[in-house]
Parts: structure tokens; C-alpha cells; sequence
């Protein structure tokens, strides 16, 4: 009999219950979740976990005390006055300004030709304030107060501004006389500024403009 025949039934086939709707067994199949975050150091904490902070790249604040303390130099606000009387001495302008709350007194010199020094009408008043007074009143005079600006550092080789003297590659000039020669102090002749090239000065003193220029 031919299995195509429509009056052939097989044994196989008739054991099932074509009727009844098959079952199946799924194998469980793992998707990744989308708020499972990969961590390929398991177990490690985080960078941003030790500030409680989201890895998201935001910058982290973190509170700092931090203590600072100012230089000698810049503790105190610097003023200059000028044309005070030489006479004056230091520790009696102190004594006179003590309730402008200054708390140190130097007064401009200059070196003459025979090595002695002579004091000038310029004078720095160092104030314990946190703005720098317009003026000063010493003796019943009024004084207008300037700002201090440290001039720049004479080089001592060539008594020239702008350079510091370990990069000099000039000869050795005297600040007396201007001319090639190292020791200055026995200098006797006559004055000559090698900073500004005029006569009548030393270099560094406040006779020179170019000294002059650098502390206004």
C-alpha cells in the first residue's frame, strides 16, 4: 500500500495528539540589562566613589585649608614722601607718626666722593594699614604720601639697569667716575654716573634720573 494513500493512517502519527497544542522548552537566554554598569575592576571602588560623587566627569570640590603668610617685604604697605628736612632724624618721624600707624622709617642717602654718607629729603614710611593714607602730617606740615616702587637692581659690574650681574659681560666700570675700573670706593675722580653719562653724581644715587624714573 502506498504511504500516499489517503486511507493509510501511520502508527507513529496516531500515538500524538495532533489536538492539543505542543509545548516547548525554552533555554533561558541572559540579555544584559540596561543599568547594568560594567565594571571590569569588580570589587574596586571607583575614583569618584571615594567623594561620593557620580562617575559622570564633573569636576570634584574638595575643601581645603590652606594658610598664607605674606613676605617681610610685602607685610607692611610702603609709601614715600619728599623734600623732609635732613634734620630730621629717622626715629623722630617714627615717633611722630606712630598714631598714622607707621611702623618704620628709612630715609633716602647717597654716597659722596669720600665714602661718607649723605641723607637726602626723600624718605619711606612703612604703614601697618590696608590702603596707603594720601598724606601724613608731621610737625604741623602736611606731606603727601606716594606709592613706593622698588626701583630694579643695579648690576654692580656695569652699573647699568636690566640685567642681573652674574649675566654682565662688560669690564668692570667704576660707579664713580664711569671708567673700566673695579674698586670704587678709593675713587677720586671726578663724578661721573655711568647709568645716565652726566656728571656731577655716582650711580645709584637719587641725583641720577634714571634712578629716580625707577622709584616713582
Amino acid at each position: 500500500m502506498s504511504w500516499n494513500s489517503p486511507g493509510h493512517v501511520s502508527s507513529v502519527s496516531s500515538a500524538v495528539d495532533q489536538s492539543a497544542p505542543m509545548e516547548y522548552e525554552e533555554l533561558p537566554i541572559k540579555r544584559k540589562s540596561t543599568n547594568d554598569n560594567h565594571n571590569p575592576l569588580s570589587g574596586l571602588p571607583r575614583f569618584s566613589d571615594l567623594f561620593d560623587q557620580p562617575c559622570s566627569g564633573a569636576p570634584v570640590v574638595s575643601n581645603l585649608n590652606i594658610n598664607c603668610k605674606l613676605a617681610m617685604s610685602e607685610a607692611s604697605i610702603r609709601g614715600v614722601i619728599r623734600i623732609v628736612p635732613t634734620k630730621d632724624k629717622e626715629e623722630d618721624i617714627l615717633t611722630l607718626l606712630a598714631e598714622e600707624r607707621v611702623v618704620k622709617v628709612q630715609r633716602f642717602s647717597s654716597l659722596s666722593t669720600d665714602g661718607s654718607i649723605i641723607p637726602l629729603k626723600t624718605v619711606t614710611l612703612h604703614f601697618n594699614t590696608s590702603q596707603l593714607p594720601r598724606e601724613v602730617i608731621i610737625a604741623f606740615e602736611v606731606f603727601p604720601v606716594k606709592q613706593f616702587i622698588p626701583r630694579p637692581a643695579l648690576c654692580r659690574i656695569c652699573c647699568n639697569f636690566g640685567h642681573p650681574e652674574e649675566k654682565c659681560t662688560v669690564p668692570p666700570t667704576c660707579k664713580q667716575c664711569a671708567e673700566q675700573q673695579t674698586n670704587s670706593t678709593s675713587c677720586t675722580n671726578p663724578a661721573k654716573c655711568p647709568t645716565c653719562s652726566k656728571p656731577g653724581h655716582s650711580a645709584g644715587t637719587m641725583e641720577c634720573p634714571n634712578t629716580i624714573r625707577g622709584n616713582r
